[in-house]
């Protein structure tokens, strides 16, 4: 699970990962792959105290113009083909990168689409959380 918060100064966002759902994925204008966000910490429910509130820590990334952020459940990557092989990270990064450039209300439908033609069953099937934003200037 992650928390982000975005500030409204200069697009900044801060995310803490709790562990345990799925990545901030940062997709950059024009490149190939979206690369994961991470921040530092362990997981929510190994320790219930001190440890934890010490390790857990804020990362903070500036969503550069035309620069778009996806936060979405591990679902995503565990979509498996027709021969059974998990569709993973790397192919739904690249897809991200590809979509990236899309209006907002289009992208996700349009990963999903893609998703849905080469896994089987099709991943809308499958319980899914994704959240995506773009800044446009």
């Amino acid at each position: 699970m992650g928390v982000s918060f975005l500030r409204r100064d200069g697009g900044r966002i801060a995310y803490e990962d709790l562990g345990g759902s799925g990545p901030l994925v940062v997709c950059a204008p024009g490149a190939k792959s979206a690369v994961a966000f991470h921040s530092d910490g362990i997981a929510l429910g190994f320790d219930k105290g001190p440890v934890f509130d010490r390790t857990i820590q804020d990362a903070e990334h500036t969503i550069e113009p035309g620069e778009r952020i996806v936060m979405c459940t591990r679902t995503l990557f565990e979509g498996k083909t027709a021969d059974g092989k998990e569709v993973g990270e790397g192919y739904v990064y690249r897809l991200f990168a590809k979509e990236a450039a899309r209006d907002t209300e289009r992208f996700l439908p349009q990963v999903f689409g893609s998703l849905d033609r080469v896994t089987d069953p099709p991943l809308s099937s499958t319980p899914l959380t994704a959240l995506t934003l773009r800044r446009l200037a």
